[in-house]
């Protein structure tokens, strides 16, 4: 059998303290006081009652009084309190439900009355202690989850990061074996025509053979280092910030035709036609940024759209409303498999890996979207063939946004 509610009567009339408590004490336990001070000495004390009936009308502290001392105890205002008195005029009873009162009770008193309106209280009070209590548990479980959330991530960064750095490695090792194995046959030339040097064997086509070849090996020395430079400048642009992107007010199709023209001569040398379809959107936006995304998006496809294609095609086109700017860079080639798609913008991830594919430019080009300029991207294989990558970047970028 569960406990009985406890009831604080609070009247300075002997009569309407036996009454009341001829009323309650079948059902509650019940406590008196016949002023101020004594009631709140009851509440404050550590057996607080779960609900008041208190009297407005008293000498010393009125009810009013008790009423906002009560309230403005953090570990007591939740008790419930009803007024009982004769004042029947709206302004008290506005009066002391604007003080944090839940009730009113009116003499003179009737007991169904009283006990229906201590009932209904008694019930709102356990059924608010019990959502309290629901909320913390919800509150409780959520920080868990969002705690556990975050341990994921952190999981799932150091998992890729560990992908990436070994994808590194691997694509680093070639261009530096390549490198070193030419620099070795150098060392080896060199010692060949000192020797023949020290023997006064020297011969004109000796020095042609050894110029020939250490002009070869200079280029693929050249072209290894190189090689080397980019991977760890590709690397760098996912783990630095940039903090030297430039907001300022510009046209798209100026930014396009910046991106595009470095790598114009590559396209063409390859036979892909490239098509523009950029009308003149003014943005408020980093311009650089957006040229870096244009450039990995043409070469991502460049490198990797097109396998025997007849007449490879890449089309960019953008269009702005409603504040946002959508571009699109489309291929005519051979698509993305649906099962790798989730997967596309994953650092170190590619179907190229050690064909001169590092995985990362396509990661450079999601962070760069969705994290310095404020947009989203995504990509989805057209109908007719080849893929569409679709961004969304706001037209005017606020300085204060996560862009940088």
């Amino acid at each position: 059998m569960s406990e009985r509610a406890s009831i604080l009567i609070v009247d300075d009339a002997p009569e309407n303290l036996e009454y009341l408590s001829s009323i309650l004490s079948p059902i509650y336990k019940v406590r008196a006081a016949s002023n101020g001070d004594r009631a709140l000495a009851i509440v404050m004390s550590e057996t607080p009652p779960d609900l008041i009936l208190l009297d407005i009308m008293m000498p010393g502290i009125d009810g009013y009084e008790v009423c906002r001392q009560i309230k403005a105890s953090p570990l007591r205002r939740s008790i419930p309190i009803l007024f009982v008195t004769a004042l029947g005029e709206e302004t008290e009873e506005a009066k002391g439900l604007a003080m944090g009162a839940e009730d009113y009770i009116s003499k003179p008193y009737s007991a169904s009355i009283v006990l229906a309106r201590v009932n209904t209280q008694l019930v709102i009070n356990t059924q608010s202690r019990e959502l309290e209590c629901a909320n913390a548990a919800l509150s409780h479980t959520l920080a868990h989850l969002q705690q556990t959330q975050s341990e994921l991530v952190e999981n799932q960064k150091l998992a890729a990061l560990g992908r990436m750095v070994a994808g590194l490695a691997h694509e680093l090792n070639t261009p530096i074996g390549i490198a070193l194995t030419t620099c070795t046959a150098m060392g080896s030339w060199v010692r060949t025509l000192s020797n023949s040097i020290e023997q006064g064997g020297l011969k004109r086509s000796s020095l042609l053979d050894y110029l020939q070849h250490t002009s070869e090996a200079s280029e693929v020395l050249e072209r290894a280092l190189n090689r080397c430079a980019y991977l760890v400048e590709s690397f760098k642009k996912l783990t630095i910030r940039d903090e030297d992107a430039v907001f300022s007010t510009f046209d798209l199709s100026d930014m396009v035709t910046m991106a595009c023209y470095p790598v114009s001569d590559l396209l063409q040398a390859e036979g892909i036609q490239l098509q523009i379809h950029v009308a003149p959107i003014q943005m408020l936006s980093c311009p650089m940024l957006i040229v870096d995304v244009f450039n990995h998006l043409i070469r991502n496809a460049k490198e990797h759209a097109f396998i025997d294609q007849v007449q490879p095609l890449i089309c960019i086109e953008a269009a702005a409303r409603d504040g946002l700017v959508t571009i699109s860079v489309s291929d005519n080639g051979c698509g993305i498999p649906e099962a790798l798609q989730d997967r596309i913008f994953e650092p170190m991830f590619t179907v190229t890996l050690g064909n001169g594919g590092l995985g990362l430019g396509l990661s450079i080009v999601w962070d760069i979207v969705t994290n310095r300029l404020g947009g989203s991207i995504r990509v989805q294989n057209q109908l007719g063939g080849g893929c569409r990558f679709v961004m969304v970047l706001p037209q005017e970028l606020k300085p204060s946004a996560n862009a940088l």
